[in-house]
Order: structure tokens, then C-alpha cells, then sequence
């Protein structure tokens, strides 16, 4: 029985889809399925660009949009979107999989199939029992059994599988997973090819099981399940072979990549919040982003996943920038990646000279992304500014909008000026300079100017309006001091005190304090505006805040 309603979940594109993209996406489709002459048998368009390692987005946006196909098209894609019939199968060690294959034809797998069974049960054990991701639902018998579903076929070149969902009579987004039969032709081959699409498979079996599937977010689904490759199986690096074309134009904005190319940065969030002393902190912040992003856009999900953690993704992006400089034969042992020496190295926007005592330089950023200014300041002396564009909002949308900024460097305080080094400062301007966030590193190696200039100040409360059911804190503007704490105190409208707390520490980024919304006791205030009042040494900011009790 073929069952392809689900894929209309949140996949309705054809309104931004022209007739020419799905010919071509259907092309490159049968391609990766190992059907290059279906392929030359209709007319070809291809992007030079779109290199896909997995057919999970693109047999979703096929499929959705079935209707606006012919009739040979449609037949070939319900035929490659029915569950594969293969004759022989067995269950993993731990129990959680049935894995499928042919044993004989030209389908018979090239692996040990035993060794695959326990990649499949390591990947179980360590996303679901140790990351604590819910597992797939069962699929009611589909396969021969409620165990997870592995299906042995022949991919094209450059594939190394699937997974395809579905929703059974219930309502319940079911899966299973479909991988190559050698990993012959991609660029990790044989077993550990399996290895590490199995790992990356069953995420997204976690993935639209659990939170759904929203076309527009794909890329984050990929770079999930690529960064869990590196999670699951440390010592073989697939991802490397896809992170060149995020490094050569990191000015980019994120939405604009594919995803694979991505997986650096849950990677980053990993070894972060590991050197900061919590080694599962990063793998809670990427799980809490996935249970957000069934209410919001991905970019959003993880914005808000960081502030719950008392950080940013302004703050967080742009250190990811610099991270992202120090690779290569930049890298420093012990510190920033743990594997930075075998990664690209970034492509800065424009390599300028500097004549002293200022010079203004002009330049547009597109949101969620880092521009790259490499500076000559002579004597072979380099001074590198990473420049972040922080705006979440329009970072989700599409096509995506530059704007445009001014640059100053000087060799003095200039008003507005933050100070790099000894003898140097800058400054951005911009219509929206909240948004934007500087690094710098001079002969390649991080400017440490321990001042708390560094931190950033925020001006409202965020998020406004707070809603229990789906924010867990909200950030409060403070004024700066020496010690890094304040005191909150929140009442209601006719002045009655709600909360209060003495001594919070400010979060990691910037000039503020968060709050949970709760009284001190725990309880849950009612739907209403409240006012806030922070005193930091004696300096106060207050304003007004609402809550929604839904």
C-alpha cells in the first residue's frame, strides 16, 4: 500500500516551486535512487550546485507536490515511494531492528551485515538512551514486525540513502530507512559509509517522528543528522568532504546551504559548552532547539534554545566565526575544535590595507551569517574582524536581504569606538546596530581584551510577550557593574510584589539577567503586564512586561 498524505505536512511548496525546478529536482531524484536512465530518457536540468548525500528533502518536496507531475513521473515516484520487498531479513542484537536485505541479485550487500547490526544498535543507544531523543514510533507491523525498518537497496553515485516517512491510519509519522548496498561510490566506502548513514538516517527518523517536517527548516534537519554522524561514530569523518562549500563563502546566510556542509556547527555547541565544563550541555541545547522548532522556525528554536542557556546566537554565532578562522595550519592544539586541523580554511570577503590614523570601509551583510575582513596593518602584521549579523527574523525568511554597513578601524578612541588591542579600535554602523557583533584576531591567534565593553546591552525584555507554553526564560536589561549581578523585583500593575531575587548573575554575552516567569515559590503567574525593576549597584532600569498563561 503506497501512503503518501503525510508528506503534505508542512511540505506545501508548489506555489514557490516552478514546473522546470521539480523536472529538475525529479531528475536528480532518480539519479540518487540509481536510475541514471529514467534520467537521460527525460529532458535534464540540473543545478550545478545541489549535491544532495541524502534523498530525505527532496523525495518529501517530490512527493508533495505529486499532482503537478505526468503520468510516467508519477508512476516512477510512487514506484521508488512504496516499501521495498527484499527476501531475507534479520533483527540487531539489541532487539530495535529489523534490517532487510537480498540474497542474491544485484542488490546483495558488500558489508558484514553483522557489523552494520551493531552500528545501528550503537546509534541506537547513544541518540535515544544517552541523548535522550524519543525513538521513532513503531509502524504497526509494516515490515514484518513493530521493529525499525533498514532496507538494503542500490543507490546512485554520491548517495548513501534515505529515510521515508509516512502517516499510518492513526495519524502517527511513521518511518523507515533505506541505504546502499556497497557505499562503493560516495566518498566514505564500505562499512563505514553504512556507519555513518545509519547514524544520520535514524535522526531524521527521530526527527519527523517526534517534531514533524517543515520543508523550509530542511537544511537544519540535515545538519542535525550529519553533525550526529560525528556524534555517533567520532572516528570516521564523512563531514569533511561537505564542509568546503560553507567555508568558502561563510557571508552566506545559513539558510542559504544545503545543511550537510553545516554539521560544524552543533559541533561547535559540543565541544563549547565540553570546554566549559558540562559535557552534555551542547547535546541538550541542539535536543532543547528540536523540541522548539515545533513552534517555531529553526533559526528561531535555536535563538531561544541558547537564551535559555543564558547565552545568545548573536554572541554564539560569532564565536562559531572565529572557531571557524582557526583551522588549518591556524589551529591551536587544546583549544577551539578538536579536529580544526583537518578542516578547510575560510574564505574572507576582501583582504584591505590600512593607512592610520582611520579609514571607513563599506560592506552589506545577509542575516545569520559572518563577513570576514582581513586587514594589512604592514610589518606582515594581520588583523582579521569577524563581523556577525545577527537578525533571526530575517534570517528565516526568503530570498534573503543584505544590509548594508560602515566599518571603521583608527589607530584612536573615536567616539562610538571599541578598543581591539593596544592601539586600535573600531566601530560598526548601521540602521540596525544592535544586530551586529565584532571579533578580532591579530597573527591568528584571539585578541584578549578582558573588558566588559565586550558584552553587549540589551534594552527590552526578550521574549515579549512571554508565553509559558512555549518559553522557558526571558532575559531582563541591567545596567553595567564590576560584581556582574543584580537584583530583580517584578510586581503587578496595582504594585503589588510578585517576585524578587537578590544577587543574579548576569548571562555570559551581555548586560542581563533572566527570569522564568514564576513566582519564588514556582507557581505560574496570571495572563497580564507586569513591571520589572533591576538594580544593578544602585543604577535602575525598569519597564514593562507581559505574560500569557495559556
Amino acid at each position: 500500500m503506497i501512503r503518501i498524505s503525510v508528506l503534505i505536512i508542512s511540505v506545501l511548496m508548489a506555489s514557490n516551486i516552478t514546473s522546470q525546478n521539480l523536472d529538475s529536482l525529479f531528475n536528480t531524484y532518480v539519479k540518487m535512487r540509481g536510475l541514471d536512465d529514467v534520467m537521460r530518457s527525460t529532458e535534464s536540468i540540473h543545478s550545478e550546485d545541489f549535491h544532495p548525500k541524502c534523498g530525505f528533502g527532496i523525495s518529501a518536496i517530490l512527493l508533495a507536490n505529486l499532482s503537478y507531475f505526468d503520468s510516467y513521473q508519477q508512476s516512477i515516484l510512487k514506484l521508488l515511494a512504496t516499501r521495498p520487498q527484499l527476501d531475507t531479513s534479520f533483527v540487531s542484537p539489541s532487539g530495535n531492528f529489523r534490517i532487510h536485505y537480498n540474497l542474491s541479485g544485484s542488490t546483495v550487500p558488500k558489508y558484514d551485515l553483522d557489523e552494520l547490526a551493531l552500528a545501528l544498535d550503537s546509534t541506537y543507544n547513544f541518540e535515544v538512551t544517552i541523548l535522550g531523543y524519543p525513538a521513532p514510533h513503531n509502524d504497526n507491523g509494516d515490515g514484518g514486525d513493530n521493529l525499525y525498518d533498514v532496507y538494503i537497496l542500490n543507490f546512485g553515485q554520491d548517495t548513501y540513502g534515505e529515510t521515508r516517512f509516512e502517516e499510518n491510519n492513526a495519524g502517527v509519522i511513521i518511518s523507515y530507512m533505506a541505504i546502499d548496498d556497497d557505499f562503493s561510490q560516495v566518498p566514505t566506502i564500505g562499512i563505514n559509509g553504512a556507519k555513518v548513514t545509519v547514524a544520520h538516517e535514524f535522526h531524521h527518523a527521530i526527527q519527523v517522528g517526534n517534531y514533524g517536517y517543515k520543508s523550509e527548516d530542511t537544511w537544519y534537519y540535515e545538519l542535525t543528522s550529519t553533525s550526529m554522524e560525528e556524534f555517533v561514530f567520532d572516528d570516521i569523518n564523512d563531514y569533511y568532504f561537505y564542509m568546503s562549500s560553507y567555508f568558502r563563502k561563510p557571508e552566506k546566510g545559513f539558510i542559504s546551504f544545503n545543511g550537510y556542509e553545516l554539521a560544524v556547527w552543533n559541533i561547535y555547541l559540543k565541544e563549547r559548552f565540553a570546554y566549559a565544563g558540562d559535557p552534555l550541555k551542547g547535546y541538550k541545547i541542539i535536543k532543547k532547539s528540536w523540541e522548539l522548532l515545533k513552534n517555531y522556525p529553526a533559526l528561531e528554536a535555536i535563538s531561544r534554545a541558547l537564551i535559555e542557556n543564558n547565552t545568545s546566537m548573536k554572541y554564539e554565532f560569532n564565536n562559531f566565526g572565529l572557531w571557524n578562522y582557526l583551522t588549518g595550519f591556524r589551529a591551536k592544539s587544546g583549544r577551539f575544535f578538536s579536529e580544526a586541523a583537518f578542516y578547510p580554511k575560510i574564505t574572507p570577503i576582501a583582504k584591505y590595507s590600512f593607512s592610520p590614523p582611520q579609514k571607513e570601509y563599506m560592506n552589506s551583510a545577509i542575516p545569520i551569517s559572518n563577513n570576514y575582513m582581513v586587514f594589512d596593518l604592514g610589518q606582515n602584521d594581520t588583523l582579521v574582524s569577524i563581523i556577525t549579523y545577527a537578525n533571526i527574523t530575517a534570517g528565516s525568511k526568503t530570498p534573503l536581504s543584505s544590509l548594508n554597513y560602515q566599518y571603521l578601524l583608527a589607530t584612536s578612541n573615536i567616539a562610538g569606538s571599541r578598543q581591539i588591542m593596544d592601539g586600535y579600535y573600531s566601530s560598526i554602523s548601521s540602521s540596525s546596530n544592535e544586530l551586529f557583533k565584532e571579533s578580532n584576531l591579530f597573527r591568528n591567534d584571539t585578541v584578549d581584551i578582558t573588558t566588559t565593553a565586550m558584552k553587549d546591552e540589551i534594552r527590552f525584555v526578550y521574549p515579549q510577550p512571554f508565553v509559558y507554553s512555549k518559553d522557558q526564560v526571558m532575559s531582563l536589561p541591567v545596567d553595567n557593574n564590576s560584581a556582574g549581578i543584580a537584583d530583580l523585583s517584578v510586581y503587578s500593575i496595582s504594585l503589588d510584589l510578585v517576585y524578587s531575587d537578590v544577587g543574579k548573575k548576569f548571562t555570559s554575552d551581555k548586560y542581563a539577567i533572566t527570569w522564568d516567569g514564576k513566582t519564588i515559590s514556582g507557581a505560574r503567574l496570571p495572563t497580564g503586564v507586569y513591571i520589572f525593576v533591576t538594580d544593578s549597584d544602585g543604577k535602575i532600569k525598569k519597564g514593562k512586561l507581559a505574560i500569557i498563561n495559556e
